[in-house]
């Protein structure tokens, strides 16, 4: 099915072929529901020829009578020869060219076999006029010649067989031929002017709508490229994500082995090292720190004696009081630690660093190794200053046994302003029952323990499980 018949222009550019498939589809759509429509108009017409040979009076134009029953017989026999064909095609074949055009013929015959069976009593210009309007339904101009093609000839075949009848009244005057003819030519371009008119707009919806489907094509392709390329960034984001959580993991990794280091050098402090994280972080968190540094003081405050590496055996692991010149040698390990932790640019070693060189340092500036007072002295240093002299006290060491719970306490509010930030030791404070919760999750006796979680964790999950039943302040740890 194409539309040759009419060659428009589309009204704009674009869209085109996309607007021929479509104007063929609705073309092709009206040839099958036309084809459709006149094979139920054949079976009514052929019904109708039957009943009006039976009802109208068989006289013959002259004025004589048939038998009834001969008419009757013509009447079923001739309309449905001219039914059978076209209605087959329209069940079998539709939308075919050739089925259009066998309806036309057939069609534009029915005047002829009315005005033979009825004798000439009826004027069949009505008929073909309407058939011809009911043939413009195809929208094809070449249906409309086959027609007029087929009325030309029957009436000139009736003109000149049987002159009487051709206008299908007995009698005819010299003009029926001329106004028979004028009307038929008249309609004929009035139905084509229709069809083009109504092909023109079909075109112009079609490119329209062409247009349409060819700029929701190109959408749609360009969304498939989106698509593909939010796939790729997404694969891209998954494997930066877990690239980070590797190198994020290999780094608190080999903080782990570097605190461990220290671990085998001073074995008493070894779960000291480990607390004074979680303290710290703790710490930080109620005390308003970014989850980010929260989470690079938990791995940095372990390092805070890195330097007692470099203390001689004799020092480091002397059961009892230390001489003067032994504390000296002692004090030096803040000074080795940042030393071993200079040139670090990663932001957890800078803040180990930091911590190592300050955390012995006092809020009133009678600390060492530099004397700084108090806002000079790092934050992150005045945060493993509480956390490292509550632990200490509060267990064993080789000289000296654990102090009791009410004796720390009572040191730690001594040393407000004097040794310890105020505002921070208040904060410790308020959280001793989350600290000793922690103090009693990983005692020096307990076997080693991994250093604490990635930080992409909860904090409720990665504190001791022994936390998380402190409740004695009916503060949520995992609120922090």
């Amino acid at each position: 099915m194409n539309s040759s018949e009419y060659r428009l222009e589309p009204s704009q550019p674009g869209g085109s072929r996309a607007a021929g498939y479509l104007v063929d589809e609705q073309l092709a759509s009206i040839a099958r529901r036309t084809d459709r429509m006149f094979a139920w108009l054949m079976g009514l017409e052929w019904i109708a020829t039957v009943a009006a040979a039976q009802w109208f009076s068989p006289r013959g134009a002259l004025g004589t009578f048939r038998p009834l029953s001969s008419n009757v017989e013509a009447a079923a026999v001739l309309g449905g020869v001219l039914a059978c064909l076209p209605i087959y095609l329209a069940v079998v074949h539709p939308g075919r060219a050739l089925t259009r055009h066998v309806i036309a013929i057939a069609q534009l015959l029915w005047p002829a076999l009315l005005v033979h069976l009825i004798g000439g009593r009826i004027d069949p210009r009505l008929h073909v006029l309407g058939s011809l309007a009911a043939l413009a339904c195809y929208r094809r101009w070449r249906v409309l010649v086959t027609a007029t093609v087929v009325v030309a000839l029957d009436h000139l075949a009736r003109n000149l067989g049987w002159p009487q009848a051709a206008q299908g009244i007995a009698a005819t005057g010299s003009w029926s031929a001329l106004e028979h003819a004028g009307w038929v030519f008249f309609e004929d371009v009035f139905l084509w002017l229709s069809m083009r008119h109504s092909l023109v707009d079909m075109r112009r919806r079609a490119v329209s709508e062409g247009l349409v489907v060819q700029k929701t094509d190109e959408l749609e392709k360009v969304c498939d490229r989106m698509r593909a390329k939010n796939r790729e960034l997404m694969i891209s984001n998954q494997e930066l994500v877990e690239s980070e959580a590797r190198r994020r993991r290999a780094h608190e990794e080999t903080i782990h082995w570097l605190v461990k280091v220290s671990l085998y050098r001073d074995e008493e402090t070894g779960a000291h090292i480990q607390r004074t994280g979680w303290y710290s972080e703790l710490l930080a968190a109620t005390a308003g720190w970014p989850r980010e540094l929260v989470d690079q003081i938990r791995l940095a405050a372990p390092m805070h004696d890195l330097g007692k590496i470099g203390i001689p055996d004799a020092i480091l692991r002397k059961p009892g009081k230390l001489t003067r010149e032994e504390m000296a040698v002692m004090q030096t390990h803040t000074l080795l630690g940042a030393k071993m932790l200079a040139g670090a640019t990663t932001p957890v070693l800078c803040m180990a660093r930091e911590i190592a060189m300050c955390h012995h340092e006092r809020w009133d500036g009678g600390g060492y190794p530099a004397g700084l007072a108090g806002p000079e002295i790092p934050e992150t240093a005045r945060i493993v200053a509480i956390v490292d002299f509550f632990d200490a006290l509060s267990h064993d060491r080789c000289y000296r046994p654990a102090f009791p719970d009410a004796d720390v306490e009572r040191m730690l509010r001594e040393g407000r302003g004097t040794h310890f930030d105020p505002r921070l030791l208040d904060i410790f404070l308020s959280l001793l029952p989350e600290m000793r919760a922690i103090s009693l999750a990983v005692p020096d006796d307990a076997e080693e323990k991994e250093v604490p979680a990635p930080s992409g964790t909860s904090q409720a999950t990665r504190l001791p499980p022994a936390l998380a039943s402190a409740g004695a302040s009916g503060r949520k740890v995992g609120s922090l």
